[in-house]
């Protein structure tokens, strides 16, 4: 991706540390947010960074718009370092769900393929990767930032970016699957595994869900969630038996789009509880991502 799409002015001369700020702030939050899987966290380092870059002088500066970005870069990178609260987290750790509200691009194509690296499916893969292994591929992978810009960002040679790279896309590869149907296809599939699941039709449920289907759920301690990964469609379906039967009858599905996906929201009251995404491989479900943890459902509001 060419500066210039990002950017059509970035001359010292006709612009303030604000208006940049601003023009960039929403790429930079995608950064953020892609490096860390929180949105509270990205919404940190931009308060940072925002500081740092007032302290810049913008007419030293050859590219104002490609310092700003490696400022948010670089403390995305500082935080995934210093942070050891996943270490200690109780039960999987799952990315913070983010309501859409993102237009990093006006090109329907591009919003697309930004969109699919939003997904609950790809942010969760990215936890795999070490912090400069995270920003090497999100800044190549999904910003298509060259070789020379990123090595700049994290400090190493264009050589070592490069092997950085190929190590990421090794470390995924095996894993990461993409949803190539449109979202409309992913809602209608949502959507009859959702009646199936309301009407007790356990066949079709079983039908729907891939032998080899991996269900998590993030609770943080907080709320009650499976502290550890389910394996297999029979153990997923008796999961589900259960959660329908503790379901209480104020409870309210809402089907909603969430990191650019549509996303099964359980809503009691005027609170959202659960966050469900859904990861499909044709028409089988393959990965269930529950995302329980108050904390993280903060950004969701219900709708009615």
């Amino acid at each position: 991706m060419s500066e210039d799409k990002i950017l059509a002015v970035d001359n010292p001369t006709q612009i303030t540390h604000e208006s940049l700020y601003e023009q960039q702030r929403s790429l930079l939050f995608g950064i953020a947010y892609r490096m860390t899987g929180s949105v509270m966290e990205s919404e940190d380092i931009l308060q940072e960074a925002f500081l740092k870059w007032h302290e810049v002088d913008l007419d030293s500066l050859e590219s104002p718009a490609a310092f700003l970005k490696t400022i948010v870069s670089r403390l995305a990178i500082d935080h995934l370092r210093r942070d050891k609260s996943r270490q200690d987290y109780i039960g999987p750790w799952l990315p913070e769900p983010l309501a859409d509200q993102e237009q990093e691009l006006p090109c329907p194509a591009e919003r697309t393929e930004l969109y699919q690296s939003l997904s609950m499916a790809f942010m969760h893969l990215l936890e795999k990767l070490t912090p400069v292994e995270r920003a090497v591929f999100v800044l190549r992978e999904v910003f298509g930032f060259d070789h020379l810009e990123v090595s700049r960002i994290v400090e190493k040679s264009t050589s070592n970016c490069r092997q950085i790279e190929r190590r990421a896309r090794q470390a995924l590869k095996l894993d990461r699957t993409r949803f190539e149907a449109s979202n409309s296809q992913h809602q209608t599939l949502m959507s009859e595994f959702i009646n199936a699941m309301a009407s007790g039709d356990d066949a079709k449920l079983l039908s729907m869900l891939a032998e080899d289907a991996i269900l998590y759920s993030d609770g943080g301690g907080k709320a009650l969630a499976v502290i550890r990964p389910l394996y297999g469609a029979s153990r997923i379906l008796e999961f589900i038996k259960a959660v329908r039967r503790g379901l209480s009858p104020d409870s309210r599905i809402q089907i909603r789009q969430v990191n650019g996906e549509p996303a099964m929201l359980v809503v009691q009251g005027e609170e959202v509880s659960s966050c469900v995404h859904f990861a499909w491989n044709g028409d089988k479900l393959s990965n269930i991502y529950i995302m329980r943890n108050p904390d993280k459902l903060k950004g969701l509001l219900a709708n009615g």
